[in-house]
């Protein structure tokens, strides 16, 4: 067998392992992407395409994923969204703090570590309190005082209503655990996925203005029980 044959099949087996490899190391990223995609903006995203990720703002994720798409000539995937009263100054935040990993523009070669801090958080917002996006408490001045004191008043109770959603929810999780320790795997990120979505009807809630809105977090809840009791069946 000739070395130059060798030297062939190598490069080969090489390229067929290079484009085999996982593109995120985000686990269920697939399963997160219809997710993501729904989120209400405004916020940070994080993609993925080939060894790089992009780190960008946008106020409408759908719109803003097909134009990513048409613009790579490789495969581009969401992997993380937070949420944020001011898109402008979390760019800057995040841009900064992987300043060091920056190739181009928006482009940062980052590693697990980066990945999963950049993932951890799901809201984040301007501690100035004073932002470019005014999302929350943010009234012309010819509302009546006391309609927006109104509206504070139903936006700290709607939150705190869906605290409690997200308390039951993680509580019914753990007993099933308790009860079935050989799910518990299972049982852990089914609860992280149910709990996302509660995040995100949240938020969605909030960009709408929708205060008093508050069956729809029961009907998450009903749906994550549900989910769980469906792992240990």
């Amino acid at each position: 067998m000739s070395a130059h044959f060798i030297t062939g099949l190598f490069k080969r087996l090489t390229s067929l392992f290079k484009n085999s490899r996982p593109v995120a190391p985000t686990e269920h990223l697939e399963e997160r992407q219809e997710l993501i995609l729904r989120s209400p903006g405004p916020v940070v995203y994080l993609y993925k395409s080939d060894a790089y990720y992009k780190l960008g703002r946008t106020r409408n994720v759908h719109k803003r994923d097909k134009q990513i798409k048409l613009q790579l000539p490789f495969r581009a995937i969401p992997v993380h969204v937070i949420y944020t009263d001011d898109e402008v100054w979390l760019e800057r935040f995040w841009h900064k703090e992987f300043a060091a990993k920056r190739r181009n523009g928006e482009w940062f070669e980052l590693d697990a570590k980066d990945v999963a801090r950049f993932c951890s958080q799901d809201e984040m917002f301007n501690p100035s309190g004073t932002t470019q996006a005014q999302l929350e408490f943010h009234e012309p001045e010819s509302q009546p005082a006391a309609t927006r004191v109104r509206d504070k008043e139903a936006v700290a109770s709607q939150s705190n209503h869906k605290a409690a959603i997200v308390g039951e929810v993680e509580s019914h999780y753990n007993n099933l655990t308790a009860l079935h320790p050989n799910h518990t795997r299972l049982l852990q990120k089914s609860r992280k996925r149910q709990i996302e979505k509660i995040d995100a009807e949240a938020r969605r809630l909030k960009q709408e203005r929708n205060y008093g809105e508050l069956q729809a977090f029961q009907e998450w809840k009903r749906k994550a029980i549900m989910a769980a009791d469906a792992i240990v069946r």
